[in-house]
């Protein structure tokens, strides 16, 4: 089998990061591990701004997730929770970067 790792970059709106990072780690991760049992592990991360300066434009958070899976297409493919999850949180408190 084999382990893949999916990195996710977003951006929360200005003001509503302690929203975006509470449906992160409590809503999205757990509905994620619960609905694609390829998907071993999910972790939040912020980006720190000391890292890559205040001149390059970088999403402040980082999602990463691990998958084991010898088929990652079909993983990726059966992921139609990305979609409507962020439909119904871009409303809220999310920018697409």
């Amino acid at each position: 089998m084999s382990t893949w790792l999916l990195v996710v970059r977003s951006q929360p709106l200005a003001g509503a990061e302690q929203e975006f990072d509470r449906w992160y780690d409590e809503e999205h991760i757990p509905e994620v591990l619960a609905t694609l049992p390829a998907i071993v592990s999910g972790h939040r991360y912020v980006v720190a701004e000391d890292q890559v300066g205040p001149e390059v434009s970088v999403p402040s958070r980082l999602g990463l997730y691990q998958i084991e899976t010898d088929d990652l297409q079909s993983v990726l493919t059966a992921a139609s929770w990305r979609r409507r999850h962020r439909r119904h949180f871009e409303r809220r408190c999310h920018r697409s970067p």
